[in-house]
């Protein structure tokens, strides 16, 4: 009989262990996170099932305890002292929040279940409190212990959110021990990049001086930690050889119109350059329910210069190696070159006129100009850089050719232009006949990559010479008239001097 009563007390041993030991010949589930594919990661388990606690879970050390605890506690005052929760209070949020089905005591029944802002801050605390204990995980990898699993997915170019994965307890099946189970979870991460793009006129890079230009920036909000010390996230755009429309400028984040939640910043640089800075510090929360969002920044900026260089780059919170957005725009240029009759000797001092058929004129035919008849004329500055354009010939600003009988203009957009000469120079005739220039970008893909050129030229002619009126003739005559008019004076006074004697 004694001899029954050990075997009974030692199955009912083993039967207490094999209960309390359930978890270990548990079928193994997956640790599967999506959207992930070259992503690197790392795991740390710091919830396991635990059949002696009132919510059947504990977690795997104090610090990972005092990590949900702190994010989780709201420190309720009662008289000086903070109430915090416990382990055990903890853990019951997250079941609510995960809408599990448990029983729990009435001690934890009215727990508040955790919200994703605290969830968040839990897995940041997880992170800086424990990163040394993490390991490498495959992605899809086995494990064999129920619970909670911190995730830390890393990827070149991305910003990760902290991730949690539940490995639960399938329905037991012909008294054999449970199958564990766990779902796939989706990585939520942000792109690094920052990507700026010409639209509207502008697609081909080519504009002119005083053209109004379209730009857009494209970002997406990055996840940032809930635990960081400074919180923060701006997007610099730097102008040069344009001024920014102010009034333009729009701001969507995920397809809404942000605007006026963001603080905007316009500096004008010592390099003639503008730099809009946009602020998103208002927007950031500790739950990141903006992170990954599609950021969109639009406006149009007039064009001042030859070239126009924008560049854009982004800095925040968690963002590392974050290459800068650009893109150029360009003006075209035509030189005129002013020849003699032999077309080789160069003249100095030709001036010209610059037009272009006017906006919404039919005929192109700028071959045969007509002064003032459906045409624009140019203006420059004293750098021969457009400044505009005028409908009256007479407004226009004439260019003059150099020592080396050229005149380059500068500014101008792709169209067909006439260099009308107004003045010739010393000695030579006005070139009654236009000199025709065609300006367009020379890149196959029709895309300019640098300011774009072309050339024309104009040949005068010497003035002819003049007839001359009179001859050694009438000198002759002139010498001879005067001569006889002194005889005839001195003839004149003799007689009158005989006459008195």
């Amino acid at each position: 009989m004694k001899r029954m009563k050990k075997i009974l007390a030692m199955v009912m041993a083993m039967a207490m262990v094999l209960g309390l030991s359930l978890t270990t010949f548990a079928t193994g589930a997956t640790l599967t996170v999506t959207n992930a594919e070259k992503a690197t990661f790392k795991k740390l388990q710091v919830i396991v099932a635990d059949p002696t606690t009132a919510t059947g879970w504990a977690f795997t050390s104090e610090t990972a305890a005092a990590a949900y605890v702190s994010a989780f506690s709201s420190e309720v005052e009662v008289g000086e002292m903070p109430v915090a929760m416990s382990d055990q209070e903890a853990i019951a949020m997250l079941i609510k929040a995960g809408k599990a089905d448990a029983k729990l005591n009435s001690e934890l029944a009215d727990v508040e279940p955790a919200t994703a802002a605290q969830i968040g801050k839990a897995l940041s605390n997880v992170w800086a409190l424990l990163s040394a204990e993490f390991k490498d995980m495959e992605n899809g990898e086995e494990v064999t212990s129920a619970g909670i699993y911190v995730i830390k997915g890393e990827e070149e170019g991305y910003t990760y959110n902290n991730m949690a994965i539940y490995v639960g307890f399938g329905p037991v099946d012909g008294g054999n021990y449970p199958t564990l189970t766990s779902e796939p979870i989706a990585a939520k991460k942000s792109p690094n990049t920052i990507t700026k793009e010409n639209v509207g006129d502008a697609e081909d890079n080519a504009v002119a001086i005083g053209d109004v230009v379209e730009f857009k920036v494209t970002s997406n909000f990055p996840f940032i930690d809930p635990n960081a010390e400074e919180a923060f996230y701006v997007i610099s755009d730097t102008l040069t050889g344009a001024t920014f429309n102010m009034a333009t400028v729009k701001v969507t984040i995920g397809g809404v119109d942000r605007t006026s939640d963001v603080q905007m910043l316009m500096t004008p640089n010592f390099t003639d350059s503008e730099t809009l800075e946009i602020n998103f510090n208002g927007l950031i929360d500790v739950a990141n329910s903006l992170a990954s969002q599609e950021v969109v920044v639009t406006y149009s900026a007039t064009v001042t210069e030859v070239s126009v260089n924008n560049t854009v780059s982004h800095t925040g919170t968690g963002i590392e190696g974050s290459v800068p957005g650009e893109t150029n725009i360009y003006t075209g240029s035509i030189t005129m070159t002013k020849y003699a009759e032999d077309g080789t000797t160069t003249l100095e001092g030709a001036e010209f006129v610059v037009a272009r058929p006017a906006v919404g004129r039919v005929d192109d035919d700028i071959d045969n100009i007509q002064v003032n008849d459906g045409y624009e004329y140019a203006t420059f500055d004293s750098d021969n850089k457009l400044t505009g354009w005028v409908n009256d010939i007479d407004n226009a600003t004439p260019v003059k050719t150099g020592v080396d009988g050229k005149v380059t203009v500068n500014g101008l957009d792709e169209n067909n232009y006439a260099f009308i000469e107004v003045k010739a120079p010393e000695g030579y005739s006005i070139n009654e006949e236009p000199s025709v220039a065609k300006l367009e970008v020379k890149e196959a893909d029709g895309v300019a990559t640098d300011i774009f050129t072309a050339d024309t030229s104009m040949v005068d002619t010497t003035l002819n010479s003049l007839p001359s009126t009179g001859g050694i003739g009438t000198t002759i005559f002139t010498i001879g008239g005067v001569a006889i008019m002194v005889v005839a004076a001195g003839l004149f006074f003799a007689t009158r001097k005989k006459a008195s004697k």
